[in-house]
């Protein structure tokens, strides 16, 4: 509608060179459009840009890397606290990790990658867990924690978080 009835105006008033002078012609179409003067539009254009840059953050998010976060999914996964297991080696994106079994001392190894919100992870010489009947890993970091969710075929999931503490990193 405002683009044909100012199209409609612009050849009402355009000249013999088939040119109209539209500065007059929105304010005589829409009086309700004032002229801002340029600190006022500078003022709002870095109100707009403040807003865009910290509006969708929560305003005391915490970076997790991607080791924090294959930790604290292994430990979720295996039910085991995320502070016993350690980095072994991080080659090509993939994070290889071990932690010893307070029950028995076994060792224990897996491996980790993070793809945008999924956490997919593999034993030391195991597959990945990406097969369809696979249960699906994701993060999110939100505040001060990470949470790590596994959704399962049946539809059923499990949820936890970790502070950074329970990371063991302050």
């Amino acid at each position: 509608m405002f683009l044909s009835v100012l199209s409609g105006q612009r050849e009402r008033l355009s000249g013999a060179d088939g040119l109209a002078d539209h500065r007059s012609t929105d304010h005589q179409l829409f009086p309700q459009h004032q002229t801002v003067d340029k600190n006022t539009m500078k003022a709002a254009l870095g109100i707009a840009v403040l807003l865009t840059a910290f509006g969708s953050k929560p305003a005391l998010a915490v970076n997790f890397d991607q080791q924090q976060i294959c930790r604290a999914a292994i430990g979720a996964v295996m039910g085991r606290d995320p502070k016993i297991i350690k980095v072994t080696k991080i080659d090509s994106g993939v994070i290889h990790m071990s932690y010893s079994r307070p029950d028995d001392g076994t060792i224990w190894e897996q491996r980790c990658r993070i793809e945008d919100q999924k956490v997919i992870w593999a034993t030391k010489s195991g597959r990945w867990r990406e097969h369809p009947l696979d249960e699906v890993i994701t993060h999110a970091v939100t505040g001060t924690s990470v949470t790590i969710s596994q959704k399962f075929t049946d539809g059923s999931t499990l949820t936890k978080s970790y502070s950074r503490a329970e990371l063991g990193l302050k």
